[in-house]
């Protein structure tokens, strides 16, 4: 039917944001509040955000970096897939174009798949303070860019440090990428250099996390009790759900298939596993679906901007994918998430349940 379900609740926006961006109004008062307390805060300070998803937490990032520009200083947006990273840095080119702060051959992402030049181009950019914003992995800000970041601290460039999907931070620093747990080091490196009266803020900004999350974050950053929280978390009431239990593999497979061809589309099928993802999308095909995709960590570079470019322009109809896909990337009309295997954790869950609605 597409209807919305989510009740309006718009507010008017600020008018300096509203000037910086162009948009005349927040989602709800959370993302209010967030953008205000993110505008507010005391440099130095750090603050945890946690809006749902589908609330704007873009936002935030937009109006910090936005508030400095591209000549100002440098806002390093630390993210956890490259999907995310491409989807964040298109719509900040959408917006710095907008104001006509640049052309196309900007480059907001740090990743694999540049040339050597371009990550040179980069790393000069990042020392002079000309960058304005990059969105990067755990790994490069430990790693490739630490030199360039260390030069633009202790020259003062460093304006902000925001790590989203930050509850990854703890659940994936464990045991899958310990580099997100460097994370808390190198930002504290970071802020030591950086002179006294050029301190940085830090922003965490997540959809989901739990008291023991919340508190793990706060026992890796919190330089000296200056760390703040905005909790606007609420339930969603769009989604509809439903479950079934299967004794055999083949039989969760059969209805796997019932319900993709009965599910309205778009839609995303969440495997666990890589090769679950290979093989329930060569078997869609057999079916006779071919706007398929399957997306996971192993797909290239090259192929993940194409698969993530065709499914916002609704070149594909369905993605079999692990949770590499998905995480922070907006696409306002899926309309089916279907999981064939169950998430390791609740709030894995929920995070993939919100790509739609």
């Amino acid at each position: 039917q597409e209807k919305e379900v989510r009740p309006d609740w718009k507010k008017p926006i600020d008018p300096q944001i509203g000037k910086l961006t162009g948009y005349s109004n927040y989602f709800n008062n959370g993302q209010r509040v967030a953008v205000r307390s993110a505008e507010l805060l005391p440099d130095g300070h750090s603050l945890v955000v946690l809006l749902p998803t589908g609330s704007g937490k873009s936002l935030i990032t937009q109006t910090m970096f936005l508030k400095h520009g591209l000549n100002g200083g440098l806002t390093i947006c630390v993210v956890p897939t490259t999907a995310l990273a491409l989807d964040q840095a298109s719509k900040m080119k959408d917006i710095i174009r907008g104001q006509g702060l640049s052309s196309n051959s900007l480059k907001l992402v740090w990743s694999s798949d540049l040339s050597n030049d371009e990550k040179n181009q980069i790393k000069k950019k990042i020392s002079k303070g000309s960058q304005g914003i990059l969105f990067c992995s755990p790994e490069s800000i430990a790693g490739s860019l630490l030199p360039s970041l260390y030069r633009a601290s202790e020259e003062g460039y460093l304006k902000n440090f925001i790590v989203d999907e930050a509850h990854l931070v703890v659940q994936w620093g464990d045991v899958f990428r310990p580099e997100f747990q460097s994370i808390s080091g190198v930002r504290r490196g970071l802020m030591e250099a950086a002179p006294a009266q050029s301190k940085f803020k830090t922003v965490f900004m997540s959809a989901t996390m739990s008291k023991e999350t919340y508190a793990s974050l706060k026992a890796m950053f919190a330089d000296t009790g200056e760390f703040q929280l905005i909790n606007a978390t609420s339930l969603r009431p769009e989604p509809q759900y439903w479950s079934q239990h299967f004794k055999t593999p083949y039989e969760k497979q059969t209805a796997l298939m019932q319900v993709v061809h009965s599910s309205p589309r778009p839609l995303i099928i969440y495997t666990t596993k890589v090769e679950d993802s290979k093989s329930i999308k060569l078997k869609l095909n057999e079916c006779g679906f071919e706007r398929v995709e399957c997306y996971t960590g192993k797909t290239e570079g090259n192929l993940r901007g194409k698969i993530l470019a065709d499914w916002s322009d609704n070149k594909l109809d369905i993605i079999v994918a692990t949770s590499a896909f998905g995480v922070g990337i907006d696409k306002s009309n899926v309309r089916t998430v279907i999981h064939a295997t169950v998430p390791e954790t609740a709030d894995r869950f929920y995070q993939e349940v919100g790509r739609g609605g």
